[in-house]
């Protein structure tokens, strides 16, 4: 498990390099293509684990015929010694043999379970982190006052008192009570602008990156990677 993690942490990060560099060395300036090659690179990045699972490829290799034991071992040879060792020995402890490398697997077993804890301890903290925000916000959203006015269009507009300025969840606008105080053409201006990021799908493109990153928090890509996206949206 940890091991398709990591390696498709990195293949993200490979991926997220070819096309930094792509933009910048074709002098990309539009952000609407930068914000869908990066979106690309989300989609790639979730389905990694996903794919490098289902494309594992088994190969079964027949085992080799081992010669007989009489053409290994030839009773001319002296150093053959077809003694029977006496009972004892074989009960004896071995004392040639050092305990760290009699202990070496159980160390190796206990430090996999140890990264394995820390991992699943860090993203269920991330997780639970962004499934309390997504409640909190819903009941904020649910609790606003829908607003019905000519200069909402067909906009879902609420209006909360628990926000100091606009902001969108899901294809809800929410607005301050401040927002009855604005002159026709900034409400117009910030219908606009909190519209794009309903037609654009800003929310749920962020929430799948803020998901990206509770599962791959241990790469700094990640993290990176949903300040980018953000910063397009």
């Amino acid at each position: 498990m940890l091991a398709i993690l990591a390696e498709s942490a990195l293949r993200s990060l490979i991926l997220g390099s070819i096309v930094w560099i792509g933009l910048n060395l074709l002098r990309a300036r539009n952000p609407n293509l930068h914000m869908t090659c990066w979106t690309m690179v989300l989609v790639a990045s979730l389905s990694m684990p996903l794919l490098m699972h289902w494309t594992t490829v088994t190969v079964t290799v027949d085992a080799l015929p081992m010669p007989a034991a009489e053409h290994l071992w030839s009773a001319e040879n002296p150093l053959t010694d077809t003694s029977p060792e006496p009972l004892g020995s074989l009960l004896a402890p071995r004392t040639d043999v050092p305990a760290a490398a009699l202990g070496w697997h159980a160390a190796t077993v206990n430090w996999l379970a140890l990264a394995t804890a820390i991992y699943a301890f860090v993203a269920g903290m991330l997780l639970l982190r962004l499934a309390v925000g997504l409640y909190l916000t819903w009941r904020l959203a649910r609790a606003a006052k829908p607003m019905s006015e000519p200069w909402t269009a067909d906009w879902s507009v609420r209006v909360s008192n628990v926000i100091a300025g606009p902001v969108t969840f899901g294809s809800t606008i929410l607005l301050p009570p401040q927002c009855f105080d604005w002159d026709l053409r900034k409400r117009e201006a910030v219908l606009a602008h909190e519209g794009a990021h309903v037609v654009n799908r800003d929310f749920y493109l962020l929430l799948f990156a803020s998901f990206n990153r509770a599962v791959f928090w241990f790469s700094p890509f990640a993290w990176w990677h949903l300040t980018r996206l953000a910063e397009l949206a």
